[in-house]
């Protein structure tokens, strides 16, 4: 997202980060209708995945920016200990010994605050990025949102100035708390 907008002549500080999952074979049987569960405390997250498996991820303290030409994709053995390690004690689906199905990684690109941008960049472009992995779930409403921006004559639904670009100009960043 980072170098896109820099090809348009805009300093938007979108970082990428590193981040792990694995596909587990739970321990305990792992009900389809729980949602996505974040253990904030603990820096998991784990969420069922069919036929009785768990995927969990987690930073583990591990969130630093990471340059996206010099990324690892291997999976980080003391990583994996630990995120099922602290899985196991957060959401009792798993344990330190589930076996591991499958694993992998990738960046989430997203803004050092956790927060997307969404904003009428310059006369013709609007940005809609950095959703930190979460974009998917977004994209009904930043859909809606893009369509206002883009179409005068649409009224907005939402007051999105807190999404905008110039906050990292205004030092009017939030926090987002879980930051998955």
């Amino acid at each position: 997202a980072g170098k896109i907008s820099a090809l348009a002549g805009l300093q938007i500080p979108f970082v990428s980060r590193h981040h792990e999952l694995l596909l587990l074979e739970a321990s305990a049987a792992v009900p389809e209708e729980i949602p996505w569960l974040i253990d904030t405390d603990r820096e998991v997250h784990m969420r069922p995945d069919g036929s009785g498996r768990a995927l969990i991820g987690g930073f583990l303290g591990h969130d630093e920016p990471t340059d996206p030409d010099s990324h690892r994709i291997d999976l980080s053995e003391e990583w994996s200990n630990n995120v099922r390690r602290e899985a196991s004690k957060s959401f009792r689906v798993t344990d330190p010994e589930s076996k591991v199905l499958k694993g992998w990684s990738g960046l989430y690109p997203g803004t050092f605050d956790y927060m997307p941008v969404i904003d009428k960049s310059l006369p013709g472009l609007v940005t809609a990025a950095g959703f930190s992995g979460t974009g998917l779930m977004h994209a009904p409403a930043v859909g809606e949102i893009v369509s206002n921006l883009i179409s005068p004559e649409k009224k907005s639904f939402l007051d999105i100035s807190s999404l905008s670009s110039a906050r990292f100009t205004s030092n009017s960043t939030v926090l987002e708390s879980t930051g998955f």
